[in-house]
């Protein structure tokens, strides 16, 4: 919701997917949870491992010289 707030009221959001806006509100008052920050450091950690989606790579094997 929050992504859409600029292009919708949020009268209009908490219509379209049935939820409270005191409930939204509420929600959005909450700190984060930690199973949300585990599942963020696991996706960051991810992304680490295996670099940059949009970088290219080659296998190793491909540029050497013995084949």
């Amino acid at each position: 919701m929050l992504a859409e707030k600029a292009n919708f009221t949020v009268t209009r959001m908490v219509r379209l997917l049935e939820v409270s806006r005191s409930g939204y509100h509420a929600w959005c008052k909450r700190p984060v949870s930690s199973r949300a920050l585990r599942q963020e450091r696991n996706e960051q950690k991810v992304t680490w491992f295996h670099g940059s989606p949009t970088r290219s790579r080659v296998h190793p094997r491909r540029w050497s010289n013995s084949a």
